[in-house]
């Protein structure tokens, strides 16, 4: 019996451990090198096509998806 709460308990703690180092990782959610801050006690954002989004310098235009990408879709 003890045995199990001992592997269980290693387990639990690698478990931890991995989703720690991932949510840490890979938090980021802008993911552009040129990606600059703003906002209060920050620089505005240069340039028409840019604005200020959770104190991240984005552009305001969304990006757009090709018509067609030649990938066969089917339903």
């Amino acid at each position: 019996m003890a045995v199990y709460s001992i592997v269980t308990s290693v387990f639990l703690l690698t478990f931890a451990l991995v989703l720690g180092f991932l949510l840490t990782k890979y938090e980021a959610f802008i993911d552009t090198s040129g990606a600059k801050e703003c906002g209060v006690d920050r620089p505005p954002c240069m340039g028409a096509n840019n604005q200020c989004i959770n104190g991240w310098c984005v552009a305001a235009i969304p990006p757009r998806v090709p018509s067609s990408t030649g990938i066969p879709v089917y339903p």
